[in-house]
This record gives structure tokens, C-alpha cells and sequence, in this order.
């Protein structure tokens, strides 16, 4: 997929945004794109990701990211963040991408957006969730 549409295009730099993340606003864009150029330097693409501060466990009953038996709870503001990739927007150099044929290099920045952008369409309900807000 990636490999076709790179073909099908000539930039310098490739904007990949998801018509599945539709919350997502052109200010947002417009910002990504501009933290990309001012940190390639540091990074080799961008992808947006989503803050997750939650009480994780894996698939053997075992906590992740707290001990739910200690003396104090652990309230999930208190947590330490992971970042859950959104699938909205994916910049890299149109040579990089044309090259690793993947939304991202090895080096991403996590561009954080807010959870009232978040909302990736994966299934049904996610559509509905999407239509009501924007309806609103």
C-alpha cells in the first residue's frame, strides 16, 4: 500500500493523515507538520500519539504499570504515561518513506494530541462515537 502510493506521488516530505481519525483539527496538522521540520535534526518522522494513564495489566493477571497491592493506592493521574498510536497523521521524508515503505522511521517524535482529538474508527461503534461528536 505504502510502496503504491509513493509511486503515485513527488514531495519532499509526505503527510500521511488518516480520514479514520476525523477529530483531528488543521491547526493540529498544520502543528505537526511544523514540529517535524524544526526537529528533524533529532528525529527521522512523526507520528501523533495519545497519552494513556491507566491501570495496566497483562495478559497473565499481572499490573504493569503499578502494584495494586501496596499500602497506598496509586490514583491514575499518579502514573507514569505510555503512548497509544493514534493512526492520525504520519510524517516523514518522502526518500525515507519511499525507501523503509512504513508510516514512520526509526526514530519517531511522539507528537501528543489532546483526547478531544482522539477517535481512530476501527469499528462500528467508533463511527457512531465520531458521527454523534461532530454532529453535536
Amino acid at each position: 500500500m505504502i510502496s503504491n502510493m509513493m509511486s503515485l506521488i513527488k514531495t519532499d516530505v509526505v503527510v500521511w493523515a488518516h480520514c479514520t481519525n476525523p477529530l483531528i483539527s488543521p491547526s493540529t496538522y498544520d502543528l505537526a507538520v511544523e514540529t517535524f521540520i524544526n526537529h528533524q535534526s533529532e528525529y527521522d518522522s512523526l507520528l501523533s500519539v495519545v497519552e494513556f494513564k491507566e491501570h495496566l495489566w497483562n495478559d497473565l493477571g499481572k499490573p504493569l504499570n503499578y502494584n495494586p497491592y501496596s499500602p497506598k493506592h496509586t490514583p491514575a493521574r499518579d502514573l507514569p504515561p505510555y503512548y497509544m498510536q493514534d493512526g492520525g497523521i504520519f510524517i516523514q521524508l518522502y526518500a525515507q518513506m519511499a525507501s523503509n515503505k512504513y508510516f514512520f522511521g526509526k526514530k519517531p517524535y511522539l507528537f501528543k494530541i489532546s483526547r478531544d482529538e482522539f477517535l481512530d474508527i476501527n469499528e462500528y461503534r467508533d463511527y457512531l462515537l465520531a458521527k454523534a461528536i461532530l454532529e453535536q
